[in-house]
């Protein structure tokens, strides 16, 4: 959104410098050159933050996830041996 901000800045002083009957000066040229290069660095840091965040947070949740379904899943498993066991006449499995 900067990005297009800026670019919208930057062609009016185009404009008016054309309507103004002249080209852009060239120091004026390479500072709205180096601002739109610097939006466009500040957004691939703020994007590969957002991503690095995106997949730890994904990594993490999915760690928590699968250990609480193991604990559960060996829980039950776990009761369901014994109370097979509890309840089986001796010498029959």
């Amino acid at each position: 959104m900067a990005q297009n901000y800026w670019l919208s800045r930057w062609s009016d002083a185009t404009a008016a410098a054309d309507a103004a009957g002249g080209p852009l000066p060239g120091a004026a040229s390479h500072a709205f050159l180096r601002a739109y290069f610097a939006l466009g660095v500040s957004a691939l840091v703020c994007s590969l933050a957002r991503n690095y965040a995106l997949l730890n947070g994904s990594v993490a949740a999915t760690r928590r996830l699968h250990a609480r379904l193991l604990t559960r899943v060996c829980s039950r498993t776990q009761y369901l041996i014994l109370s097979g066991v509890q309840y089986s006449p001796a010498g029959r499995a």
